[in-house]
């Protein structure tokens, strides 16, 4: 599993990723192959501790394990003395290596930073102490089993260095800043100013992080991953083809009337290096009710969604009839009551039947459910305006709850159940047979 994780961690410098992007299932959903790693990194781990416990039950420790230990270590000191000493120079072995990185497509490193001497001269020195360290703490576990002839106690010994040389490392690794400093002033002066669920849309400004570290909602998301429905839509507010729509997406328009359904009620842009607010015009709240509809196929919705006489307040844009029926006169208020990361409590009085449309993402893991009795027994949650949720009504007083519920929450439950129910009994087994043999 070690090997076979490793390999899907090079991503498109694996011979046959294309193969596995473009056949398998799922596989090209993932978002960065290289963090097949930490998987390949805990079977890793499994690999160390059936180590350490095969090294505890050896009477004595084989001396070819301390002579690979030693020979390891000699060859790391070696060769990281070599490269420091020979590695400086702009004609350098690392200067060399550090080029060949930024070559790669897939490479974080920005070309112009090799021509800086310090940069380079600081990688190079990271690098190096990071070597020195591994092959002292090999040399140090060959001198240990070579001078405590107590396997057990040797090897507890090196075990616990290993930990803490893990522990160490990780903890190095943990840079810090203020929070101020990856906050805009031109955002943290426009906040106030917004409702709480207002959202602001930045445009190739560099500071994508700034409305997370303020508590306001980003108008791209600020989810882990992103939807494809959501997505396209996004990108046909850009004026682009929604073909080969990815998470990348260049945002250019400073406005446009289709932010409004997002609830934009700002964009962010960058002039001559600064920062900018775009107020925009009426955008939507996060929920209202909508009297009318209109029944369009789903590659239809976003050209209906851009037409000059298209009012999100007066229609919704569906691709299947609505049960009930809107209609026409329909007139209603609604509000939230509570609302979590997963749900939303709302309680709506319409005149006659409507539709509600909630301005957040659709997804078809939303499910809406009736708090006590109600007009309705059950609900129906559609796409709205492509990319949103839509929720036909009937004429009265509804208060209802509306949650994220995937198809796969319940079996996925039920399997973990089953698993640790199994664990607890080949537990409780092991102990009874280790009892019976004492």
């Amino acid at each position: 599993m070690v090997g076979v994780f490793t390999l899907l961690a090079l991503g498109s410098n694996l011979p046959f990723h294309r193969l596995l992007y473009d056949f398998v299932p799922g596989f090209g959903s993932f978002r960065g192959s290289s963090k097949f790693i930490y998987i390949a990194s805990i079977f890793l781990a499994v690999l160390a501790a059936q180590g350490a416990d095969s090294l505890l039950r050896q009477q004595e420790l084989h001396r070819r394990a301390r002579n690979a230990f030693s020979a390891v270590s000699l060859f790391l000191l070696i060769g990281a003395g070599i490269v420091w000493l020979a590695g400086s120079s702009p004609t350098g072995i690392w200067p060399r290596f550090l080029a060949v990185l930024a070559q790669s497509p897939d490479a974080r490193l920005v070309p112009e930073a090799l021509d800086d001497r310090a940069f380079v001269a600081e990688t190079l020195n990271e690098a190096m102490i990071a070597v020195m360290i591994a092959a002292l703490l090999l040399g140090g576990a060959a001198l240990i089993f070579l001078l405590v002839k107590d396997t057990r106690r040797a090897v507890s010994v090196v075990v616990v260095l290993s930990a803490a040389e893990l522990f160490f490392f990780a903890r190095s690794q943990r840079p810090s800043f203020s929070l101020e400093e990856a906050q805009s002033p031109v955002l943290r002066a426009l906040l106030p100013d917004l409702p709480s669920d207002a959202r602001v849309l930045q445009l190739q400004t560099g500071i994508y992080d700034s409305l997370a570290t303020l508590v306001a909602a980003d108008g791209w998301g600020s989810d882990p991953m992103v939807l494809r429905r959501y997505a396209e839509f996004m990108k046909f507010s850009q004026g682009q083809p929604i073909d080969s729509t990815t998470q990348n997406i260049a945002f250019s328009l400073p406005s446009s009337p289709l932010y409004s359904l997002f609830r934009a009620h700002a964009t962010i842009v960058s002039n001559q290096g600064a920062h900018q607010a775009v107020r925009l015009e009426n955008p939507l709240p996060r929920v209202l009710i909508v009297p009318a509809h209109r029944v369009s196929e789903r590659s239809d919705v976003l050209e209906g969604l851009a037409a000059p006489d298209f009012d999100p307040r007066q229609m919704v844009l569906l691709e299947e009839e609505p049960s009930p029926l809107p209609d026409l006169a329909t007139t209603g208020t609604v509000r939230i009551l509570k609302e979590d990361s997963d749900s939303l409590e709302i309680e709506a009085t319409l005149s006659g039947n409507g539709l509600l449309l909630i301005t957040d993402s659709y997804s078809d893991g939303w499910r809406a459910r009736s708090v006590g009795p109600g007009p309705q027994a059950e609900y129906q949650i559609l796409p709205g305006n492509y990319a949103f949720r839509a929720i036909p009504l009937a004429a009265g007083e509804h208060r209802l709850v509306v949650e994220y519920r995937a198809a796969g929450l319940l079996p996925g439950a039920v399997l973990s159940l089953l698993g640790l129910g199994s664990l607890l009994i080949a537990l409780l087994k092991f102990r009874r047979k280790s009892s019976i043999v004492t």
